[in-house]
């Protein structure tokens, strides 16, 4: 029966072979993704490593060309100017570096002046007085700082200080009608009217006084002289002091009863009330003045009484027309109360603002002060350490000058004969860019390498640069050089521009032969004492360029290899790069002497994972296959 269904399941295979084999394929795949994905052991990443250290740099430009000799070199001035010394003349024998003329040497000396200035500025320890002048500087702004926090912290604490007030205003009138601050003002309005009506008294006493109606013994002596030369007005002041009268009873009933507790309604009418008798208390006085002036000193009534009574009215008119104005006020006070909860509310958000504003020019304030004191500091930091790209700067300016008067100086290249001498004392020499006329020509047998430079690097290549030849006949010799002459217009093959440029030998051998084919490094600059790394330990990301670097006591050393690993993964340190040659880059900044950094990383699980492959002598029925087969149907 077992048989029986081998045989069956044997037959659907063969019916379905294809699906048979991808299954097979896909079963296979994946027991070796399995194998050697978990079953094989993983083996560390190994590293190639070196050490940053100091070494030179040295900028070159290469090209390839073949040596001639020049029958006669015409030299031409890198400056352009005035002559104003010949020191040969046709005819005469010449030494390589024997000058032959000399160009106007003042812009060029004035230029190395500064320049040499500007550099021993920097490097050159400044003097006392200098050093005076910069700490004197800091302690001012020292100074200047310390006041600046102690005059913000006053500001601070008057800006909190009016926020808690108000607060506090801002709390007591919390609740409108019967807030603290309302009911407050409604018990200083009673004492008001209180006192109000004690000085409508004083002022009823003192006008009785004169027109004599309640206490009509007060005015005999002068009665019968009131208003004679107007009597209109002695009535108008006798009608308006009954009024007063009667209206100050009126409040007066109604001040009575009040209380601190009293309804504020009530409060407002008997205000208004008051308000009216204040009203004809002012009128009282104003008529009793016209009355007086309408009254002459006759009879008993001297001159002097008549004025002691105007001074009396006038001073009770002012001080009834102040307690109107400070009733009015104090009505106007409790409709403000009433709806004072808005305007505290709105003058507490006022306070919150102009404290968050004293606080921001404080921080604002103290940070413009500490950077302030930070500049005087790094200002004598830099004069008594001065940044190497300073340093640099002026170095190069300096050398750029020296160069510059170097040029007012032309020197004969290599030995030879002067043939001709066009340059004359007096006449300028040099000048527009291209300038072809020769100021002096030479027969010799110099060597020279021509060399072809494309429009990018020719760019680059000036005059009087230095330079070293090696030649693929004489592969241990080298010869030192300097390039004397550039092509101005470039031959141009297969859509490139190509300039030609003579290096001249400043040694020569019998070695070197014409037509033998020359490479010329020409130098573009020298850095020495320079943190150095190889180009193939630098990596780019974005604009960023940077290192891995590894921690020597996690390495361990690979046997029979010069590759580690380490327990851990390197670092990415970004750098700033310098100068370059084929081989290694200058690093400014972001590396120290002696760091390691990974030059090559390799992954030795990839190559045995590639290297592995299956097992062979699987047999698939239906697939031809090891020692043959036959295809069933």
């Amino acid at each position: 029966m077992n048989m029986t269904i081998i045989s069956k399941i044997y037959h659907k295979i063969l019916e379905h072979k294809i699906r048979s084999i991808i299954i097979g394929l896909l079963l296979i795949y994946a027991g070796y993704y399995v194998y050697t994905k978990y079953l094989i052991p993983q083996l560390p990443l190994r590293y190639s490593t070196t050490k940053v250290q100091k070494s030179t740099i040295v900028s070159s430009i290469v090209g390839s060309g073949q040596v001639s000799t020049l029958n006669k070199l015409d030299i031409k001035p890198l400056a352009s100017g005035i002559v104003t010394d010949i020191k040969v003349k046709s005819g005469d024998i010449v030494k390589t570096g024997q000058v032959l003329l000399i160009v106007d040497q003042r812009s060029a000396s004035a230029s190395l002046i500064q320049a040499q200035a500007s550099y021993n500025k920097i490097v050159n320890a400044l003097t006392a007085t200098d050093i005076n002048t910069y700490q004197g500087n800091i302690a001012n702004a020292t100074s200047d700082l310390e006041k600046s926090k102690v005059d913000v912290v006053n500001t601070v604490a008057t800006a909190q200080a009016t926020v808690d007030s108000a607060y506090n205003n801002l709390k007591l009138a919390e609740g409108g009608e019967s807030s603290q601050i309302v009911t407050q003002s409604y018990q200083n309005a009673v004492i008001f009217l209180q006192s109000t009506l004690a000085k409508l008294d004083s002022s009823l006493t003192a006008a009785d006084n004169i027109l004599g109606i309640d206490n009509t013994l007060a005015n005999d002596s002068f009665e019968q002289y009131l208003s004679i030369l107007d009597s209109s007005q002695l009535s108008y002041s006798k009608y308006d002091y009954l009024q007063v009268k009667q209206l100050r009873k009126l409040a007066g009933d109604a001040v009575a009863p009040l209380t601190s507790k009293s309804p504020h309604a009530d409060v407002d009418n008997v205000l208004v009330l008051t308000a009216n008798a204040l009203e004809k208390n002012i009128r009282l006085f104003a008529d009793m003045a016209a009355m007086l002036t309408a009254t002459p000193p006759v009879g008993d009534l001297s001159q002097s009484s008549l004025d002691s009574m105007k001074s009396s009215v006038a001073s009770q008119r002012t001080s009834a027309t102040s307690q109107y104005t400070s009733l009015i006020t104090e009505q106007e006070a409790l409709v403000n109360d009433k709806n004072s909860y808005i305007s505290y509310q709105a003058a507490y958000q006022k306070a919150l603002r102009d404290l968050d504003a004293a606080k921001a020019t404080a921080v604002n304030t103290i940070q413009t002060k500490q950077f302030a004191l930070q500049q005087y500091k790094d200002a004598l930091y830099t004069k008594q350490n001065p940044r190497k790209e300073d340093l640099d700067s002026a170095r190069a300016q300096l050398n750029s000058a020296i160069d510059n008067f170097n040029n007012t100086i032309v020197r004969a290249p290599f030995d030879g004969k002067v043939a001709t001498m066009s340059a004359q004392k007096g006449v300028q020499v040099g000048g527009q860019v291209g300038d072809l006329t020769a100021a002096v020509t030479l027969i010799t047998a110099q060597k020279v390498a021509t060399i072809s430079l494309n429009e990018v690097d020719v760019a680059k290549i000036k005059l009087n640069q230095k330079a070293t030849l090696t030649f693929d006949a004489l592969p241990d010799l080298t010869i030192a050089g300097q390039v004397t002459q550039i092509d101005n217009i470039g031959t141009v093959t297969q859509g490139v521009v190509n300039y030609n440029v003579q290096v001249s030998f400043l040694s020569d051998t019998d070695e070197v032969k014409s037509g033998m084919s020359a490479r010329a490094a020409i130098i573009l600059d020298t850095r020495s004492d320079v943190l150095v790394v190889p180009m193939s330990a630098v990596k780019t990301s974005g604009n960023q360029n940077y290192v891995e670097v590894l921690v020597s006591a996690d390495l361990t050393s690979v046997i029979n290899t010069n590759q580690f690993t380490s327990k851990n993964l390197p670092q990415k340190i970004n750098i700033v790069m310098g100068l370059s040659d084929d081989t290694n880059v200058e690093i400014i900044s972001g590396l120290n002497e002696g760091d390691t950094v990974v030059t090559q990383t390799s992954n030795p699980n990839t190559a045995k994972t590639t290297a592995a492959t299956p097992a062979s002598g699987i047999r698939i029925p239906g697939i031809t296959g090891g020692g043959g087969g036959r295809m069933g149907g």
